[in-house]
């Protein structure tokens, strides 16, 4: 016998109650999310940049209505904002080929300016890049946003462009007060860009009537894909807003948008997910209202404009020249002949300096003359690849379609501007594009303990 006590046996918990000691690090995406949600604390700041970028981009617009060295220095406050935030977006995944494409046609432009474009001034080539890489970068800028903050995004951007549009119909009924003529005096082809016939087109506070037709169209365009919930109120919505649009349009007497956003509505109205029986309904009413505007001849300056305006049928003239100018320097199908060579407002500059420059008075095209045929061709298909993955999102308000009709509103708008010089309507448009690509998800697998 021994006064030894038999051991305690050791009690072991069980799997349930045995403490888990987790990895640090990000958290796996919720469903619904994609890895771009997972962004280091203060990523929030960069959606926060991009709506004041919106907000202020009209903003500084305007105050060349008081000071145009102001104004002009604000709005290139603006462009740099840009810049740094592209070159932030290089460092985040997703675009990588459009990114570094962007990078190489400044490079190009770099070699243009030094061996292509002889004397011409460095502001001139500025606009170029205002003109011409902004909306590109736009589109990098917008696919970094987070998908959190994309909706805050095209709410903003709807609301400047109503703002845009009402101010614009102020000018159209009660006229030009004595800031919205310094502002008109800030522009550059008086005359050309903002008279038609005996009107003046209203300009509202951008630069130019052709920037409140962009407005107003891609203000239908936005209401036209809204998700729109099973309530009257939604509806009316999108209605009072598609009425704004048009009513900003016909202020700045821009028939080119009209046509346009009618064209481009019933492409979206055609492939909405909506009852067939709607979908004709809707269709045959904007038939209708067309025909009774035709036999009332409320369209009998848009059809004058048509067969007889200059301004508009003198577009063949451009591509004439254009081809002249690539038949007599063929080197410059290859290489391009510099940023801002093809452009309605830089032509003198390019000119007075002895370099080659021309009005395709296409967005496409114009890249073509910048950049040459080959990296244009590239740079293309590389949008078409970034809208092509527009997906429907339910994290967004918005029918993901608004990309498409977006690209096409910019490539239509080519019959009477060069739509890329529509500042800052063609950077909304790009932030709409990236936005709308949505990222895919990705699981993040976590190490053992």
């Amino acid at each position: 016998m021994t006064d030894a006590t038999s051991p305690t046996p050791e009690t072991i918990p069980s799997a349930s109650e045995t403490p888990i000691r987790r990895r640090e690090g990000p958290r796996p995406p919720a469903p619904g999310q994609s890895s771009a949600d997972l962004n280091p604390a203060g990523a929030w700041r960069y959606g926060v940049i991009v709506c004041a970028l919106i907000i202020a981009m009209p903003m500084f617009s305007a105050v060349r209505g008081v000071s145009q060295p102001l104004g002009r220095a604000l709005m290139g406050g603006t462009d740099m904002i840009m810049l740094a935030m592209f070159l932030w977006s290089l460092f985040k995944p997703g675009l990588r080929t459009l990114k570094f494409l962007i990078l190489g046609l400044l490079a190009l432009s770099v070699l243009n300016i030094a061996f292509w474009t002889h004397d011409v001034p460095l502001t001139a080539t500025y606009q170029g890049f205002r003109k011409s890489i902004l909306w590109l970068l736009a589109i990098c800028i917008g696919y970094s946003v987070r998908r959190r903050d994309r909706n805050v995004v095209l709410w903003i951007i709807t609301g400047v462009c109503v703002v845009v549009a009402i101010y614009a119909v102020k000018q159209w009924l009660f006229g030009f007060t004595a800031f919205d003529k310094q502002m008109l005096d800030a522009q550059s082809a008086q005359e050309y860009a903002n008279k038609i016939g005996d009107y003046q087109r209203a300009i509202s506070i951008l630069s130019s009537g052709f920037h409140v037709g962009m407005t107003g169209t891609l203000l239908i365009l936005i209401a036209l894909t809204i998700k729109q919930a099973s309530n009257p109120l939604a509806w009316a919505r999108s209605a009072i807003l598609i009425a704004i649009g048009a009513l900003g349009i016909y202020a700045s007497f821009t028939r080119t948008f009209m046509i346009i956003a009618a064209a481009l509505a019933c492409v979206q109205i055609s492939r909405s997910g909506k009852h067939p029986l709607i979908r004709v309904g809707v269709l045959t009413a904007g038939a209708a209202i067309m025909a009774v505007g035709i036999f009332a001849g409320y369209f009998s300056q848009l059809e004058q404009a048509i067969f007889s305006d200059y301004r508009f049928t003198s577009r063949s003239i451009s591509y004439e020249a254009m081809g002249t100018l690539f038949s007599t320097y063929p080197i410059g199908l290859f290489s391009g002949y510099g940023l801002g060579s093809a452009g309605s407002t830089l032509g003198e500059p390019f000119a007075v300096g002895g370099a080659h420059w021309v009005e395709p008075h296409n967005v496409l095209l114009k890249y073509v003359v910048e950049f040459g045929a080959p990296l244009s061709l590239w740079l293309y298909w590389e949008i078409a690849k970034v809208v092509r993955a527009a997906k429907p999102d339910p994290m967004l308000g918005f029918d993901s379609s608004l990309s498409m009709l977006g690209v096409f509103l910019l490539i239509g708008a080519g019959l009477t501007i060069t739509s890329v010089e529509t500042w800052p309507i063609s950077l909304y448009i790009g932030f709409i594009i990236g936005m709308f690509a949505v990222p895919p998800a990705r699981v993040v697998r976590r190490a053992p303990a």
